[in-house]
């Protein structure tokens, strides 16, 4: 598939996302996929790094038991992390349910309860503590934390 000849909307109904990182991973395997600014230095990750990224972590999902369909909550702030824990999941055929990183326990115990989230990613240690305080927390099967720091 030559991702450059998509010029319309219709084209992209019969496309998923996953075929389309795949396709711009043979097109422009070298070319900058993101940049993101990481201790004052501009950091850039190719196609190629980017897919071959999101591609471990779907497979790492699945190995970990996450299966077509299943919910994985996402919160944190705007970052690569979070990019590539959407990417990965629904390369996995999961389905991402996006918590906003300033979300109190409620709405996390929200979130996760009415979504049936099975896994979920969380940025930092503070998001950790806000996840872990909400009473759905104990139905998630994995949380991963995409900033140990």
């Amino acid at each position: 598939m030559n991702v450059g000849s998509i010029t319309s909307g219709a084209q992209l109904a019969s496309v998923t996302l996953p075929q389309l990182l795949q396709a711009r991973r043979i097109e422009r395997p070298t070319a900058v996929a993101y940049r993101q600014k990481r201790a004052g230095e501009w950091i850039s990750v190719s196609w190629h790094d980017y897919a071959t990224k999101v591609c471990r972590l779907a497979g790492a999902l699945q190995m970990a038991g996450l299966a077509r369909g299943d919910r994985v909550a996402i919160m944190g702030d705007v970052s690569q992390e979070w990019l590539l824990a959407d990417m990965a999941t629904m390369c996995a055929g999961a389905v991402t349910v996006g918590v906003y990183f300033t979300s109190s326990v409620e709405e996390v115990n929200y979130y996760l309860g009415d979504s049936g989230a099975r896994f979920a990613f969380v940025g930092d240690e503070t998001q950790l503590r806000t996840l872990l305080a909400a009473s759905t927390a104990a139905t998630l099967e994995k949380i991963v934390v995409m900033d140990p720091s």
